[in-house]
């Protein structure tokens, strides 16, 4: 499979847009619906729309998110982590885990 960087943005983008909308949906539904902390491990394919879809997922219901990229994308991850900061989710509602699944899974 080749990689269509182009491609992988407009999905992620796709994932946020939607995922917002459903936040203020499931708002209106079912006010204050969160579950706890999250932990989206996400494959090496797809690195920055998967993960990306994950988290935007769970922050969206009012969770907080774990971050745990494939073990061959952490740049990826740890860049779409930086620039949801930038948009002002706040460092606590977020955490990037990098680094191969045994070591970090494991535990």
């Amino acid at each position: 499979m080749m990689f269509d960087g182009i491609a992988e943005v407009r999905e992620a983008v796709d994932f946020l847009r939607y995922y917002a909308n459903e936040g203020e949906r499931l708002e209106a539904e079912e006010p204050g619906s969160a579950r706890g902390i999250f932990v989206c491990i996400s494959p090496w394919n797809f690195p920055l729309a998967i993960t990306t879809g994950q988290i935007a997922a769970a922050l969206v219901a009012g969770n907080a998110v774990i971050a745990k990229p494939a073990e061959q994308t952490p740049l990826i991850a740890a860049r779409a982590v930086e620039l949801m900061r930038e948009a002002g989710l706040p460092e606590a509602a977020l955490q990037l885990l990098p680094g191969d699944g045994p070591t970090v899974v494991a535990r």
